[in-house]
């Protein structure tokens, strides 16, 4: 799939882009010198393809090919109305990674179950322009990578290896 043409009809910009963390800000967290920091890291498994796009996202997002039915009719997605046709474009159901809008998509989603599953607010994250709070944990998200930190009593550290529940 070359998504280039698509991109550049498309706005590719996204309010939630900008929640996207940044390593270069932890260079600004603040430990104190009876502190350590905890860390947590979770890749969020099941990113492009676990998501189901409607029929304009899926035309947008056709494959550079075309098939004959007799190519493809082995295929249990085939259905019988298929035969008919002179060619088959197949189309992706799913965000692709050359879709512009693809990293948008993921940051809103992943931020939202976060936001809505833990204690966790938007003051807690790293942002592309926004420093570590001063307090309390720090988290980054970049699309599907999540990272906590926590600062701890120095006297606690090395972690337990077990996240706390936030």
């Amino acid at each position: 799939m070359d998504a280039r043409p698509a991109n550049l009809v498309e706005d590719g910009g996204d309010r939630w882009i900008g929640s996207l963390g940044s390593l270069t800000q932890f260079n600004h967290l603040f430990v104190g010198p009876d502190q350590a920091v905890d860390i947590f890291a979770e890749d969020l498994r099941e990113f492009y393809h676990a998501f189901l796009v409607g029929h304009e996202r899926q035309v947008r997002n056709a494959l550079s090919l075309d098939y004959h039915p007799s190519e493809l009719s082995h295929l249990a997605s085939f259905r019988d109305k298929l035969r008919t046709e002179e060619w088959i474009t197949p189309c992706l159901s799913t965000l692709a990674m050359g879709d512009c809008r693809a990293v948008g998509y993921g940051q809103t989603s992943h931020l939202s179950v976060i936001l809505r599953h833990s204690e966790l607010t938007l003051k807690h994250f790293v942002t592309l322009t926004g420093r570590p709070p001063r307090h309390g944990p720090t988290a980054g998200l970049l699309i599907d990578e999540f990272i906590l930190l926590d600062r701890v009593a120095r006297e606690s550290a090395p972690g337990s290896g077990e996240a706390k529940r936030f």
